[in-house]
């Protein structure tokens, strides 16, 4: 999503992504990023049992910060970003909110948030 494109195909976007994700739900694991910071045995765990795997070796929080820091700089966490009010409003604006909307709730009904 590096090139110039809308708001609204950006939002299309994500309701096409969240609509397949909730469609294939029984090949897919999902959990929230705070909870998976929190508590990532937990999460892992539930990840292996949803698909009959056996239980994952436990990694501490350390060595698992190195290795992403390392690796995979891009996805390691960053300060959160705030957006601007007047994106905030041309989001709520468009055409394609209420759907999007729709499926963030759906998901979210969806996903363990139990923390720890």
């Amino acid at each position: 999503m590096r090139q110039t494109v809308t708001l609204d195909a950006l939002i299309e976007w994500w309701v096409v992504f969240a609509k397949t994700a909730l469609e294939s739900s029984e090949k897919t694991f999902m959990t929230t990023f705070d909870l998976l910071i929190a508590n990532h045995h937990y999460v892992f765990e539930q990840y292996a049992k949803k698909f009959n795997l056996e239980n994952p070796q436990n990694v501490s929080k350390k060595i698992i910060d190195s290795k992403v820091k390392k690796d995979f700089p891009n996805n390691f966490p960053r300060p959160h970003i705030v957006v601007p009010s007047f994106l905030r409003s041309q989001i709520l604006e468009s055409k394609k909110y209420e759907d999007a909307n729709k499926f963030y709730s759906l998901i979210k009904n969806n996903v363990d948030t139990r923390c720890c």
